[in-house]
């Protein structure tokens, strides 16, 4: 329930910064394209109040102060150049923002970020005026708008990360509860008719023992499809080497610890019972899996004397594939036939169950045909 709950918030903020963004952009578009559309109707109207002005002369103080007044009460143009017969002769900005710089005796429109990168231009209709011009250049955002759109999609986005932020908090405070639960659950004790049973504790950083039987089954399917072998480990530390259930510094965490470190594939290694550990080893062969096992039945003796004194205080029993399509049953049950040979020969603390590839075949094509051979009774019916 916790990953779905989880899911459909994470869901949620996706859909809420993509919103945020979204709709940001989109407004600012649209804004951006509307403006565009008042400056057309505002330079048009510009133009027209330009040259109606020249009647009063051209150049003159009440024709620049028209200019002036459409220029100021307009909502989107910032400045203008009026030229005549003689060049430049009237430049205008909105609040000397220095938009219009001149070079030597022509002056041209600095490029500013939201301001029109092609000017507005038009000519001007006066009487008597040849090559009279107006230029003109506006504002494509209008600030206090785009403002506004920044603060509702910044909203937005804070929405989303204050939801994250709650729903991360929430998921820490369960995991730590949980994680209370087992740790009180540890160490408890739990009657079993007239004695008590201490319950497990949590040991190593091997996989659990319930997954072994699964990912083995993986393995085997994975290796006949490419015609390889493999090869399944089992280890047990004998009793008489220092075994401490539970603590970081015991025998079984630090066997588990050199046994990653050798093997190397963490997701082939789990524990087994209470003083052993399961190995697979995909796509190896049974003398190298015997080869490998004694490497770390040294590697440990060496490592550890003061804990492995004596060879029997780390026992291991091997099986392998072999070329046979068989199940994890069979390879686990021959794994711990042979584990269970070292107990008998003390001297030999690696033992490999070998099959005979001839046999197993012939027991198989048997099974099969006893198989067929059994047909279901029919039953007599009125």
């Amino acid at each position: 329930m916790r990953i779905k709950i989880t899911s459909i918030i994470a869901m949620t903020s996706i859909i809420l910064y993509a919103a945020a963004i979204g709709t940001g952009v989109i407004r600012i578009i649209a804004g951006i394209n509307e403006r565009r559309g008042i400056a057309k109707r505002e330079f048009y109207d510009l133009g027209d109040i330009a040259s109606s002005a020249g009647v009063l002369g051209f150049m003159e103080e009440p024709f620049k102060d028209a200019v002036r007044d459409a220029v100021t009460g307009s909502k989107t143009i910032q400045g203008v150049i009026v030229t005549g017969p003689f060049g430049a002769e009237f430049t205008f900005e909105r609040g000397n923002n220095g938009i219009i710089a001149w070079e030597g005796d022509t002056p041209r429109f600095q490029r500013r970020f939201g301001i029109s990168r092609n000017p507005h231009f038009d000519t001007l209709r006066v009487d008597g005026i040849r090559n009279a011009t107006i230029t003109a250049v506006s504002s494509d955002i209008d600030y206090p708008v785009f403002s506004l759109i920044l603060k509702q999609s910044l909203l937005l986005i804070l929405a989303a990360v204050f939801l994250s932020t709650v729903t991360l908090l929430i998921c820490s405070i369960r995991s730590n509860k949980a994680s209370i639960t087992v740790s009180d659950k540890i160490g408890r004790t739990y009657p079993t008719g007239a004695a008590e049973k201490k319950q497990p504790p949590i040991r190593s950083n091997a996989g659990m023992e319930s997954h072994t039987k699964e990912r083995l089954d993986s393995e085997l399917r994975n290796c006949s499809a490419v015609e390889q072998d493999l090869v399944f480990i089992l280890m047990e530390l004998s009793l008489t080497a220092g075994f401490a259930v539970g603590d970081d510094s015991s025998v079984y965490r630090k066997f588990t610890d050199r046994a990653l470190q050798f093997f190397g594939n963490r997701d082939l290694i789990f524990e087994r019972g209470e003083r052993g550990i399961s190995i697979i080893l995909p796509g190896s062969s049974l003398e190298e899996g015997v080869e490998k096992a004694k490497q770390f039945h040294n590697l440990m003796l060496a490592g550890l004397p003061e804990i492995f004194p004596d060879r029997p205080d780390l026992r291991i029993g091997i099986s392998a594939r072999s070329g046979r399509l068989l199940g994890s049953d069979r390879l686990l049950l021959e794994a711990s036939r042979a584990l269970e040979k070292t107990n008998l020969a003390p001297e030999s603390p690696i033992i490999a169950f070998k099959s005979d590839i001839e046999k197993y075949r012939a027991f198989v094509k048997a099974t099969e045909k006893k198989r067929r051979s059994v047909r279901p009774l029919k039953l007599n019916t009125p």
